[in-house]
């Protein structure tokens, strides 16, 4: 904070600061020293006057509540009085609505880094009922952070050492496909010292609304082949820096051919996206889901994440047997689940000939 004051007062700038600062004045709020030796809470407020001097004027702030000293800043900030005063919403209020309606995906958490909560936007994003489903929990136990050790560093420099990060891209997992997004996290103060952590994201795919579907499978939302290839070279660079472990499964539907010709495109592709449906939920957030071609579909399981690959081929094996009936259509389907990718001793190029060979890409069409 002392850099900061140091800053607010630099006389060979503060003339050109008010002369660019709204309504001619500089505020801000520093832990103040009294006469006592107390330290205070207190509003520093530069003016510039006419005849281009500045006056310099401190209040402190330590007997007015909570409420007080944020309509007291708020108030000065825009030149409005105390008889306008009623007119500003409490920081609850504010808080509320920040919450419940604003379309922005922000949390906060403890210096254990656990959810303490988070925005209904964040809830609604992750297709979460409730808060209760993350109170207490840091991201590696809730699983759907594809870097962890990024996100749980970033973590650690804000509550640790007071700093904050912008916009950090990143990358994460809902219901199986992957979502690029950027984080921003600032340290929580009181009393000075740092109780917690604020932060929010945004859906870099959504703001950017990419009509080309560079990684995605436009027809089920999975992955499509340029997206598996990367995630596969992506995945074994994680294992090879962090050692982080991965497993690969190969699902397919032999049977989809045969009812594409039988039943027709309006079927199949109703097909296609039940089963995609079924794999992601039963991948859940412990890895990613692409389509190669047809009804040929390749799963990454992060092992790190506790992902048992057996457990996830069964229930795949499971719920995929049980689709009897799609679109009025009866179907059988005898769905066909390999590991593909088991051992640690695969080069890339190894990998990617592994997928592209054994999942049949570039035999058939997407569709």
């Amino acid at each position: 904070e002392w850099e900061a004051y140091l800053a607010f007062t630099d006389p060979a700038t503060m003339k050109e600061r008010l002369k660019n600062a709204p309504g001619g004045q500089i505020l801000e709020l520093f832990e103040t020293r009294t006469e006592h030796g107390e330290y205070h809470p207190s509003l520093h407020t530069l003016y510039g006057t006419r005849d281009g001097k500045v006056l310099y004027m401190v209040r402190d702030l330590s007997g007015l509540t909570g409420t007080e000293r944020y309509l007291d800043r708020s108030c000065t900030r825009t030149g409005a009085g105390a008889e306008n005063r009623g007119s500003y919403a409490a920081p609850a209020d504010l808080w509320h609505s920040c919450v419940e309606d604003l379309n922005l995906c922000f949390f906060w958490k403890d210096t254990k880094r656990r959810f303490l909560g988070a925005s209904q936007a964040f809830l609604d994003y992750y297709g979460l009922s409730g808060p209760d489903q993350i109170l207490g929990k840091t991201d590696e136990e809730v699983g759907w952070n594809v870097d962890e050790k990024g996100y749980r560093d970033d973590e650690l420099k804000v509550i640790e050492e007071g700093k904050t990060v912008h916009r950090v891209p990143g990358k994460c997992l809902i219901r199986g496909k992957i979502c690029n997004i950027q984080a921003s996290k600032a340290p929580v103060y009181h009393d000075g010292k740092i109780v917690g952590l604020v932060g929010y994201f945004l859906d870099v795919d959504a703001i950017e609304a990419r009509g080309d579907h560079t990684r995605t499978d436009a027809l089920t939302g999975c992955l499509n082949p340029r997206g598996i290839l990367e995630t596969a070279i992506e995945s074994q660079d994680k294992e090879r820096i962090a050692g982080e472990k991965f497993a690969i499964l190969h699902v397919s539907v032999p049977a989809y051919d045969e009812i594409r010709t039988l039943y027709g495109r309006e079927v199949s592709d109703a097909l296609l996206k039940e089963i995609a449906e079924r794999i992601l939920n039963a991948v859940r957030t412990f890895g990613s889901v692409g389509r190669m071609s047809g009804a040929d579909f390749v799963v990454f399981l992060r092992l790190e994440s506790g992902a048992d690959p057996s457990e996830v081929e069964q229930k795949i094996k499971t719920d995929l047997g049980s689709i009897s009936r799609v679109k009025g259509s009866e179907v059988t389907l005898r769905p066909k689940v390999t590991r593909i990718r088991e051992n640690t001793k695969d080069t890339d190029n190894d990998l990617i000939y592994r997928i592209v060979s054994e999942c049949g890409f570039g035999e058939r069409s997407l569709s």
